[in-house]
């Protein structure tokens, strides 16, 4: 989803800004071991080590799967998930595949591939679908790609079209989908520019060695074999790592000052990059916090996060973002649904630790 109006004022309110991280009290809970976390536009969810989920934030659509419709600001379990692998959130629903290769969602939209708009408080299972390994969503849009080859995407998405054949690894935006194929090449489709009617380089940007894609609402990244970041599209909010324009930038270009980098995560704006060094590297919109540096700004160029370390997996909602530490999972940006965890609703302007029960 797109964000409208322009950015805040940069606040200096104590209580919306945690300069460091802070260790936990002898009083908080444990923190549980976390495999991986997920943020969707307004809630974010974490998949624990015993395969069971957790999910805070927006609840209005039943997006936590806890059940009701009750926003929560620190973690509450999904009903009835167990077995889980993989997480994927869209804008306001959330789904998981299971070790069995079986899609599960639960919240509101088209979430079952049959067209049908449809709310769901408890997880139920995706129909017409086999032994899916790999799990992506955006916006409205669901992409699973099967053990066959086969990539099935549905939702609300007229132009999702057909997905290209041969797919290693997907991204997956609120109006299009990018696909890293054999050969390690990149292919996007969907709506507007990303048409591969459209422009010829949005639908296949020359990039050789390509090790993954993420895609942002009208941008998209690759990291590549050697570890830089090559990003294409839309950088009205500096969300190519360059000075903000208003063009539509066809070719791929390289982001300044980033290197090293493991794995991306992208999402309307802005991009968070981890580096072989466990540090992050975050650039593009930052109007919420959401490159968790301390304050608010129009768009910045590439610059790491000051006080998160041994971050071993990151992901970025449409104005926060989350991320996995050896020493527990921390969130940073706006904060108005409770989708930092931190069992408050104040804006977050560097990482605090979520509070798990």
């Amino acid at each position: 989803m797109s964000a409208c109006g322009g950015p805040p004022a940069p606040t200096s309110d104590p209580s919306s800004v945690a300069s460091t991280l802070t260790p936990a009290s002898p009083d908080s809970p444990a923190q549980p071991s976390v495999k991986q976390v997920a943020c969707g536009d307004f809630h974010s969810c974490a998949l624990l080590s015993d395969g069971t989920v957790s999910c805070w934030g927006r609840n209005k659509s039943g997006e936590l799967g806890d059940g009701t419709d009750t926003d929560r600001s620190t973690p509450t379990r999904v009903v009835g998930v167990s077995g889980a692998s993989e997480l994927a959130l869209g804008a306001n629903f959330s789904c998981v595949r299971g070790n069995d290769g079986a899609v599960t969602c639960w919240g509101s939209g088209r979430l079952f591939g049959d067209g049908k708009l449809v709310s769901r408080l408890v997880p139920s299972k995706v129909p017409n679908l086999s032994q899916v390994v790999e799990l992506r969503a955006g916006g409205y849009i669901t992409c699973a790609r099967e053990a066959s080859g086969t990539t099935k995407c549905w939702g609300l998405g007229a132009g999702l079209g057909q997905s290209p054949p041969k797919v290693k690894s997907l991204a997956v935006s609120a109006a299009h989908a990018c696909a890293r194929l054999e050969g390690d090449r990149v292919q996007c489709w969907g709506e507007g520019v990303w048409s591969p009617t459209a422009s010829a380089t949005y639908g296949k940007p020359a990039i050789d060695n390509v090790t993954q894609v993420a895609t942002g609402d009208s941008f998209a990244c690759v990291v590549t074999a050697i570890g830089t970041v090559l990003c294409w599209g839309r950088n009205d909010e500096n969300g190519l790592g360059t000075q903000a324009d208003d063009d539509n930038h066809l070719a791929p270009s390289l982001v300044p000052n980033v290197a090293g980098v493991t794995a991306i995560s992208s999402s309307e704006s802005h991009s968070c990059a981890l580096v072989a060094s466990g540090k992050l590297v975050c650039w593009g919109s930052n109007s919420e916090g959401e490159l968790a540096r301390g304050t608010q700004s129009t768009g910045e160029s590439a610059g790491e996060v000051p006080s998160l370390s041994a971050v071993t997996q990151v992901a970025m909602g449409a104005d926060h973002g989350c991320a996995v530490t050896k020493s527990g999972v921390y969130c940073w940006g706006a904060n108005r649904s409770g989708q930092i965890g931190d069992g408050t609703t104040e804006r977050r302007l560097s990482p605090v630790r979520v509070m798990f029960r």
